[in-house]
Order: C-alpha cells, then structure tokens, then sequence
C-alpha cells in the first residue's frame, strides 16, 4: 500500500512540475491580461493587430462579441489552453469599420485567470461585408453575415472534428486549433432581417424580406435543412475554411483529331451534339460499362460560316460531364463573405477535362460559389447558374430557386468582343465565338441551334478554351466554368460489372443498372448495383402491411407519373404484428422508430442509411427500419441468425452513393452481408421489415412494365422525372 501511495504522490508531483513549468514558460511569453472581460477583450485584439498586414488598420473587440468555448479541465487550460471565438472590428479601405469572426486559445490559470493568447485563427476576412451575432451553445459556433443590401446567411461551426487516440487528439489539440465541420446557409437574396439560436437539434434561423416569413432548421449531423414558409431560397452547402492552394491535376491530352476527310457525323445519338453540321470529337468518351449504342464524344467542335464570319462553337454532352461555375478572387469583387476561389473544388479536380473563361461583363456583377455568396445577385440580370442537382441554366435570375454557383453579366457594348454561350434542354452546353468577336454572328448561329436565351460573356481578355491540357493557376484570375468527367462505375474497380438485361435511365449509352454474380460460403450471390445520381428511388407501402397506426393511410401504389418510370423493384416483407420497424411514406409516419439497426431514407438526392440511434424527430419523404447485417466492414450477430431456406437481399451504399444489393438463397444473410463488405461497402441493412418473408424483386423490360403496387412494402428504383 506504502508503494500504491508513494507511485501516487510522485505521480502529482510530476503532473504539478510539467502544470508549472507550462505556466513559467507562458508567463515569461506575454504580460498577463487583465482578469476582466475588458482585459481579455483588449488581449485578443492586440493579437489580432499582430496578425493583421502592415497598412496601419486597427482592431478592436467588444467584450460582447467573445464566446468560450467549454473548459477541457484546469491542466489542458493551463498548457494548451480554451478556446474562444470573438468578434474584431477593423477599418477597410472605405473607411468603415466591420467585424470578422476568430478564434483562438486562451491559457487559462488553474485559479481562472487569463494568460495569454496561444493560437489564433482567422475564420473570415470579409472587408465589405460585417459579420454579427456571435453565438455559441457548447462546442457549437454560429454567426450571421450582413452586407450590401441586407442580411446575407449564417455560419455554423460544429464541435472539432478530431479522431484516433486520446494522446493523437491532445498533439492534435496542441499544434493549433483542431479542423471544424463548418456549413453556410445562404440566401438566393439579401433578406431585411435574419435571427440564428443555436439548439440540440441544430441551427435555428428566422427570416423575413417583404412579406415573406422563413424558418429553418440546420441538422449539420444529418446534413440537412428543413425550411417553412415563403420568401427567398434558403440553400445550405458544407464547406472548408480554404479552398486548396493550387492546381494539382493534370488532364491527359486528347486523342488526335482524324483527318477532316475521316470525320463524320458522330454515331450513337441523336442529340448531342445538335444539329446536322459536320461536329468532330475533341474527347474520347469513357463510361464503365458499355451500353446498346455507342457513345457521342463529351466534347465536340463545328464551324458555320454566318455573314461571311466563321464562328467556332464547342458543345459540351452535361449527361458525362459535370459543369461547376467557378467565381474569381477579384472578378467580380467580394461584397460579402469570403472571395471566390478561382480554383476548381477538390471533389472534381482530377477528373476535369476542360475550362472555359466565362468573364462577366460587369466587375460589380453577383456571384455565388458553392452555395456562399460573393456578390449579390441582381434580380432579372442575366446569370449563368448551377443549381445544387447540378442543372446548368442561363437566363434572367430569380428570387427563388435552389443556386450553388452562379455569374453574372450584361449585355455587351457594340466594340467588346464577346462569347456567347446557351444551355440546350439542360444537357448541352454551347460556346460560339469568332475570332473579332462580333456580336450578330454568335447570336444568328446559336439560334439556329435551338438556343432561346444566350449568356454573353467577355472574350477580349480570358484566352482561349483549355481542353485536356494543364492550366497554369495564373490564368485563372477570372471567372470560369469546369467541365469533368462524371464518375463512370465501375470506373477503378476490378470487378466484371455487366449492363443489366431491361429499361436503362437515359443515356442508355451508359448503363446504370450494372449486375455480377459473386461466390460467397459455396452459394452464388448475385449483385446489382444502380449507379449514384442516375435514379429515383421510391418506397410503397404492402398490401399485407401492417395498417397506419396514428389514423394516417400508407400509400400502396406508384403514382401516375412515377408507375410508367418504374426501373426495379426489391420487396422488403412487411413489418411484425406486435412491433412492426418504423415506416415513413410521403412524410407521414405511421409506424414509430424502435431505436433498433438503421434507416433507409429515399431522398431526391438518392438513398441514405442513418444509424436508428442517430435519428432526430421523424424523417421526411420515405424510410423504413431496417436490421443492421454489418458494422464496420463485418457482418453483424443479426447477419448469422438462422431461419428457413430461402431468397434473402441486403443493401449497401459506396462512398459516392450508389446502391449494391445482393440476393441469395441462404438460410441468413450472412452470405449476403459478406459479399457486400467484399465490394466496399461498411454499413449494410437486410430488406426485410422484421417477418422474414423470401426476398422479392422485379426488372422493367421494353416488353413489360412493372406493377405499381405489390403484396409486400417495396423500394421502387424510378428513372429520373423530367424537371
């Protein structure tokens, strides 16, 4: 026991020489601050004039614009110190003071007295726009942004974002100021006024413009935002503190041209690209698996002769492409939130293939990029804008409408040398230009392909198109749209995927609805996969389901409109009498979630598996509750639960989204849930409500449509409605 007491006291006594010599070593680092708001307040914006670029700009915070984030214990304090955010105010180059968002760590004595700064980090720089109303709830930040014209958003900061062992988290905690997950909501207009309070559940804002009343709840968990009321469009994008600091792609060069006497109409569609004139592929096209026509090139050129001027149109196929609308540091300029980036997003970086300057023609023109707003948009000026299901349009810009990038310009002067550029039914892009840039050319030679309303963008300055060549970061000083490669599974993978036999989603020359068969545990296990983004999904309620039971009334067939567009069909049996898993249909939830496995929601964004346990109130559109057959990568006690011999189908979802699901004759769904964590997948459900009924399903073939409604609940896999 003598031994036990002395480990013990010689153990303190080590903890109090290292608490000691942190608290040496910070106070011979700085003058202690003052004990008060006041002091800390004047402590947190010395560091801030430290750190601010040599110009004589001042900063200044208010003690009520500093927020604590929770203690850490005294010892963590004492050495590495709490974090805060504040608010500092400093005067831009118009002479007027507005407020940026920081952070910092504050060591804080073991009695509570402030020692010094030890961290800081500046979370905006927004010289025209001001932000306010800082909150805090717990590790939870949030801010709102007012600028030109009004209120424009909120930030919300969530709780740091740190994994790995309790001594990788506290290195982590002490080299800075651990990463956050942060989201923006940001509206379509500059609203008259915006409130934020932070809660459990998530952010809670309230808007008004005009007539017009929003609320909004921001789940950052579920990564969702739920919004009643009318008034301006409200959009919610994730994002990262810093786009990255160059451009590491390197798009492969394209494949020689043929000779001009080898060149034809390009085979395999009718409608990309447009018209009869004689288009030659810039692109070799490249889809995972090969379909019942081959495909157009995702980039082809043509020249027409108009007026004696030859204008030069390029036509981008937006079914293998994905375009993103890209603002500029300094074009147009910043007048609230953070600058564009004028760097392609990393989500698409390595898979772009072309770039096309699209300058505007006003430098105090509105943009929008990934959903945050740079300038304001103008009400009914002419906008290039990428909405958030990647829909590329141009035409007058709205109030309402869900826009994640977005430029805009005017109309040209008679001397500027202009591009004009349209978008065909949402799936081609057109450029049309000519070498002195004349107006009546372009215009004449994109209507007669069928453009209503054409963008015109400035062509004297921004250089020529770059098509599968580097870009020097250097030429991307202004605006520009990015065109990559849509992800083609099985594209990287080295499974034997195959077209499935049956109705494809347009473009068939790209099948989504892919099938393997797979050994697992000596039965043969047959896999289908439904590619992300290509389809709908739907849940119906069962004919033998078990009824409503809050007096509501599940809906058991497919609509009018969705009946002709069913792809595929898996049942998923029907709940238990007692205790039936919870099921949600058109929002209405007649079913209650027993906390058990996970669910599956079918959004229009395309399937999601929520763990039951982190479900929050009950989920909108359709879901059901389903047994968890693996964690992490293994199959999970319920997986090797016996029953009768028969059909059993699980699903999963990959990285980027799609859907596997695996059918097997097998007394568990052990076979099922392993062959579906050899093909990647972690978390993996059985389609089965809780009454082990056999696994059902159903193919839509040119010959046979599939029935609306069935005797068990099922998941409906819908080609894509016409917007």
């Amino acid at each position: 026991m003598s031994t036990i007491r002395t480990f013990a006291r010689g153990r303190r006594a080590a903890l109090a020489a290292t608490a000691a010599a942190a608290l040496l070593i910070t106070a011979s680092s700085a003058p202690f601050p003052e004990a008060t708001e006041i002091g800390i307040a004047g402590a947190l914006a010395e560091a801030v004039r430290a750190d601010l670029p040599t110009g004589g700009r001042s900063a200044e915070v208010d003690a009520a614009d500093v927020v604590w984030e929770p203690s850490r214990g005294a010892f963590v304090d004492a050495t590495w110190g709490r974090g805060v955010a504040f608010l500092a105010r400093s005067t831009a180059g118009d002479g007027v003071a507005r407020r940026d968002v920081f952070r910092a760590r504050v060591t804080v004595a073991p009695g509570g007295r402030p020692m010094h700064v030890a961290a800081l980090e500046r979370r905006t720089e927004t010289d025209l726009a001001d932000e306010h109303s800082l909150v805090a709830r717990g590790e939870q930040i949030a801010w709102l942004t007012r600028g030109e014209g009004g209120e424009h958003g909120a930030t919300w900061l969530g709780p740091a974002r740190l994994d790995g062992s309790p001594l990788s988290r506290l290195l982590a905690w002490g080299a800075g100021l651990p990463p956050r997950a942060t989201f923006h909501v940001v509206a379509t207009t500059p609203l008259e006024s915006l409130r934020a309070e932070l809660r459990d559940d998530g952010l809670v804002l309230a808007a008004s413009h005009g007539e017009g009343r929003i609320a909004a709840l921001l789940d950052a968990g579920a990564r969702t935002l739920a919004t009643s009321g009318e008034g301006p469009a409200l959009v919610a994008v994730e994002a990262t503190r810093r786009a990255p600091p160059a451009w590491p792609w390197q798009p492969a060069a394209p494949p020689p041209a043929p000779p001009p006497s080898e060149r034809g109409a390009l085979q395999g569609d009718a409608v990309f690209p447009p018209g009869k004139l004689g288009w030659a592929p810039l692109l070799e096209a490249r889809v995972g698996v090969a379909g019942e026509r081959p495909p157009p090139a995702p980039i082809a050129r043509a020249s027409v002769v108009v007026d004696g001027r030859e204008v030069a149109i390029h036509a981008f196929d937006l079914r293998q492409l994905v375009a993103q609308v890209i603002p500029a540091v300094d074009a147009p300029r910043a007048r609230a939130g953070l600058p564009g980036t004028g760097r392609v997003p990393g989500a698409i970086r390595d898979r772009v293939v072309a770039i096309l300057p699209a300058v505007p023609l006003r430098d105090d023109g509105g943009a929008i990029e990934g959903g945050r707003t740079v300038a304001p948009l103008e009400i009914g000026a002419p906008t290039l804008a990428q909405g958030s299901h990647e829909q590329l349009s141009i035409g007058p810009f709205a109030s309402s409408g869900d826009v994640v990038g977005a430029i805009q310009t005017r109309a040209p002067g008679p001397n500027e040398r202009v591009r004009g550029g349209c978008v065909l039914e949402g799936r081609v892009v057109l450029s049309a230009e000519t070498k002195t840039g004349e107006r009546a050319p372009i215009e004449r030679a994109l209507g007669d392909l069928g453009c209503a309303t054409i963008v015109w963008l400035d062509a004297s300055s921004s250089g020529p198109l770059a098509i599968g060549e580097p870009v020097a970061p250097a030429d991307r000083q202004q605006p520009f749209l990015a065109f990559a490669r849509r992800f083609a599974f099985p594209e990287g993978r080295s499974e034997a995927w195959v077209a499935s036999a049956g109705l494809q989603p347009d473009p068939v020359f790209a099948p989504s609805i892919l099938e393997r068969k797979d050994v697992v545990f000596g039965v043969e296990v047959r896999l289908s996969a439904f590619v992300a983004g290509r389809v709908e999904w739907a849940i119906r309620a069962g004919k033998g389901e078990r009824s409503h039971r809050f007096k509501g009334v599940f809906p058991e067939a497919l609509g009018e409109g969705e009946a002709p567009r069913a792809l595929a069909a898996w049942g998923l049996g029907i709940g238990l009498r007692r205790s039936p898993n919870g099921l949600t249909i058109g929002g209405s939830t007649g079913h209650r979630y027993a906390g058990r496995g996970a669910v599956l929601l079918a959004t229009p964004e395309g399937l999601r598996l929520v763990r039951s346990s982190e479900l929050r109130g009950d989920p909108g559109g359709d879901a059901t509750e389903l047994p968890l057959t693996a964690e992490g990568g293994a199959p999970t006690a319920a997986a090797r639960r016996r029953g009768l011999l028969h059909d059993r189908a699980d699903l999963c979802l990959l990285a980027d989204g799609t859907a596997l699901v695996a059918v097997a004759s097998f007394d568990s769904h052990e076979a099922t849930a392993e062959a579906l964590c050899r093909a990647g997948c972690s978390e993996v459900v059985a389609l089965d409500r809780g009454a082990d009924r056999p696994a059902t399903s159903g193919r839509a073939t040119a010959e046979l449509a599939l029935p609306s409604s069935y005797e068990d609940t099922t998941l409906f896999a819908l080609a894509p409605g016409q917007d």
